[in-house]
């Protein structure tokens, strides 16, 4: 059986663009492979997903089975309930022209973003407990 000859793109996710800095696998990644789509594009390949290490080198992971916080879509985790439409109302202002420190700011606004989503998931779990009759707590 022979392989069908394709076209693709190597292109990391954290090159999109988006509102948080750096891109990562939300809105931004679907309307991309939707491009390829229409372009006849069959491939894309990408480096490693996982937690970037030394240098925040793609090839040095510290896991191979974590996947890179940073391609947590803040917009994918509103439908899903673990943060609240207001966290997102303002993204962070990046400066223009300069890359320099924008995926360290990035990393900073997602990482807020979890702990926030951390807590609302606790303070959930404390309301629905506060909800049961006293005798089944």
């Amino acid at each position: 059986m022979k392989n069908a000859r394709g076209a693709g793109i190597l292109h990391h996710p954290t090159s999109l663009p988006g509102p948080f800095g750096i891109g990562d696998l939300g809105p931004q990644a679907f309307r991309w492979v939707d491009f390829l789509a229409e372009a006849g594009a069959t491939i894309w390949q990408v480096l490693p997903l996982g937690p970037t290490g030394y240098g925040d080198s793609p090839y040095q992971c510290y896991s191979a089975f974590a996947g890179n916080i940073s391609l947590l879509s803040p917009e994918r985790l509103v439908p899903e309930g673990l943060i609240a439409e207001d966290d997102l109302r303002e993204p962070p202002a990046f400066p223009s022209g300069s890359a320099e420190g924008t995926q360290e700011k990035s990393k900073q606004r997602k990482s807020a973003l979890i702990l926030i989503s951390r807590r609302t998931r606790e303070q959930s779990r404390i309301l629905r407990w506060k909800h049961y009759p006293v005798g089944m707590r």
